[in-house]
């Protein structure tokens, strides 16, 4: 649990499920869209940012999902979503700095993300998804783009 972990100074279990993938197809999508957004992030100087919101979405999806479906759980789609969520509003609320984020991915997205909350992906034998991590990963890019925005304003 969480609060083992931060009992027993284990941080790194917070993080750790980002790097576990339960198929091919999974660790393939998940780091071709880090590959394409993150560096997108990380060339405009933007590093430090990139690994913020890695470990913050790596940590608030882990934790939401756990606290759902207990331990067995992996994969770096709540980060993806964090990411997506991030480039997509931060494109919106500072066009002059865009990321040039296809709208329609976002779309995409928010569909597959609903189709994780139906029986359809498991009947059609791809197994089951970490509903939660994507959600809450989408959640925390779009709190993480308020954010910057503010800090943005202040320097």
């Amino acid at each position: 649990s969480p609060a083992y972990v931060l009992e027993s100074g284990e941080v790194w279990r917070l993080i750790t499920p980002i790097f576990m993938h339960f198929n091919i197809m999974h660790l393939v999508f998940n780091m071709l869209m880090l590959w394409v957004f993150g560096l997108q992030i990380e060339t405009r100087g933007e590093r430090s940012l990139l690994v913020m919101l890695i470990a913050g979405a790596a940590i608030f999806s882990n934790i939401a999902q756990y606290y759902v479906s207990g331990s067995g759980f992996g994969g770096m789609s709540g980060v993806v979503y964090a990411i997506l969520a991030y480039c997509w509003l931060w494109d919106r609320l500072m066009p002059d700095h865009a990321y040039g984020f296809p709208a329609a991915l976002m779309g995409l997205m928010m569909g597959w993300l609903a189709l994780g909350y139906t029986d359809f992906l498991q009947w059609a034998g791809l197994g089951s998804m970490a509903n939660t991590a994507h959600l809450s990963g989408l959640v925390f890019g779009i709190f993480f783009a308020l954010m910057a925005k503010v800090l943005r304003r202040f320097n």
